[in-house]
């Protein structure tokens, strides 16, 4: 079935997208000539999709589980989400304004403070 190949492929780039923008907001860190563990990155917004409380699929949840695993002082905010909620995911939550680095995957806006 065409389609279904169609949905894999889809599927397959999503997945690799994390470990894109993992290495891509890596990158920024080390602009700051900080320690990776002393840089504060704030991934904002973890559901699946923006307004929608989901995490199935989330390529935003694991991009953040990633940065943690590699060593990143990484925290989401998402509106949708009360902290226990996030805590609960084995994330840190905070303010964006603390962070030196914010990823916005929904307006795939990544900027450094």
């Amino acid at each position: 079935n065409p389609n279904a190949k169609l949905l894999r492929t889809s599927r397959e780039i999503n997945d690799e997208m994390i470990e894109f923008w993992a290495k891509k907001i890596i990158q920024d860190c080390k602009k700051l000539k900080k320690p990776l563990p002393k840089v504060k990155v704030c991934v904002k917004g973890i559901s699946y999709r923006k307004g929608v409380k989901e995490l199935y699929q989330s390529r935003n949840l694991a991009l953040a589980r990633l940065l943690a695993d590699k060593g990143a002082d990484v925290f989401v905010y998402d509106e949708l989400f009360t902290n226990e909620e996030i805590q609960k995911l084995g994330l840190k939550c905070g303010n964006p304004k603390d962070a030196d680095i914010l990823f916005d995957p929904f307006n795939l806006v990544l900027s450094i403070s």
